[in-house]
């Protein structure tokens, strides 16, 4: 007795096609899984930056020179404001890290200042930093006040 196929080879083919792609689509989903420090990161949100060392060689190190560093975060809840000394920070020798305390100053941000202060020289005013991609006069507004530069 002969079966009668109710496809064509090329619906065969196609059927054959969309269920290896449902395969690998599952596969795919199924493999991605985070990192044990992902996962806990997402959990508990992004730890503190650890302790920058001294921005300036012979300095006090910064937790010493910043009476906020380590402070609980304001009532309101987010982030703390950017505590700064008297003399603030100096975007010429800070480290990243140290950059990101300041307003609106994330990751990307801070490699960027990093970035060009060593293809372009020191900042010699806060102005300065509007050649850096990304900060416009509305960032360097709300950061200036924390910045060591005139």
């Amino acid at each position: 007795m002969r079966v009668l196929d109710p496809f064509t080879p090329a619906e065969r083919r196609l059927a054959l096609l969309l269920f290896l792609l449902a395969v690998i689509g599952s596969s795919v989903h199924g493999s991605r899984r985070l990192s044990p420090e992902v996962e806990a990161w997402l959990e508990r949100g992004p730890a503190p930056p650890p302790p920058a060392p001294a921005d300036t060689a012979g300095a006090a190190p910064a937790a010493a020179a910043d009476p906020g560093a380590g402070r609980a975060p304001a009532a309101g809840g987010g982030a703390p404001a950017a505590s700064t000394s008297a003399g603030g920070i100096d975007p010429n020798t800070a480290a990243p890290a140290r950059l990101m305390t300041l307003p609106g100053i994330g990751p990307a941000l801070a490699g960027r200042i990093v970035a060009d202060r060593k293809a372009h020289g020191p900042y010699r005013r806060a102005s300065d930093l509007l050649r850096v991609p990304g900060i416009g006069p509305a960032t360097l507004a709300r950061i200036r006040a924390g910045l060591s530069l005139p």
